[in-house]
C-alpha cells in the first residue's frame, strides 16, 4: 500500500486522486494494518499536494477528511503554491464545515501564527479569507482561537 508509481504516488493518493470515495474507506482499512504514510506527497508535476490537499480540491466527504486526518494526514504540509490544506479549504472549496474541521489540528501543529497575511496580495488572513468566502463556522473557530478580528487587509478593510 505504501508502494509508490513512477510518480511518487500511492494507492491511497491515486483513490484520492480518482475520487474514488467508495472504496477508498477500504484502502483505507488496510492501510491502517500496514502503517500507511499519508505524509507522502506527490511528484512536483501535481503541485506537492498531499493526499489531504488532494481529498480537498477534489471536494472529498467529510468523513474521509476527517478519516485521512484520524490516521495522521499532516494539516502542516504546504504544497508547491505555498498552501496550508486549509487555506486550500477556504479558498478553493469553500466548504464550511470541512475548512471549520481543519482550524483546530492545523492550530494544534503550531504551523503558523493564527493572525498572519496568508495571501500577499490582498494583506489577507485566514479570518479575512473565511468571511469573504461567507464561512461563519470556520470564522468563528478561528476567531475562538484566537484570531483577531481588528486586523485591516490592504484595502483597509476589517
Amino acid at each position: 500500500v505504501n508502494a509508490q508509481d513512477g510518480k511518487s504516488r500511492t494507492v491511497v493518493y491515486r483513490a484520492v486522486d480518482g475520487s474514488h470515495w467508495d472504496i477508498l474507506p477500504l484502502v483505507l482499512d488496510k492501510a491502517t494494518e500496514l502503517q500507511l504514510d499519508l505524509s507522502v506527497a506527490s511528484d512536483s508535476t501535481c503541485g506537492a499536494d498531499t493526499v489531504l490537499h488532494l481529498a480537498i480540491q477534489n471536494g472529498a466527504p467529510l468523513a474521509i477528511v476527517e478519516r485521512l486526518i484520524s490516521l495522521g494526514a499532516p494539516v502542516s504540509s504546504k504544497n508547491n503554491a505555498g498552501q496550508l490544506p486549509l487555506e486550500m479549504a477556504i479558498k478553493e472549496s469553500k466548504n464550511d464545515e470541512l475548512a471549520a474541521l481543519l482550524v483546530g489540528p492545523t492550530l494544534a501543529e503550531k504551523v503558523f501564527e493564527i493572525n498572519a497575511v496568508v495571501d500577499p496580495a490582498t494583506g489577507s488572513t485566514l479570518t479575512h479569507l473565511a468571511a469573504l468566502h461567507a464561512l461563519p463556522k470556520t470564522t468563528q473557530a478561528l476567531v475562538l482561537a484566537g484570531a483577531s478580528m481588528g486586523i485591516k487587509n490592504n484595502a483597509g478593510q476589517l
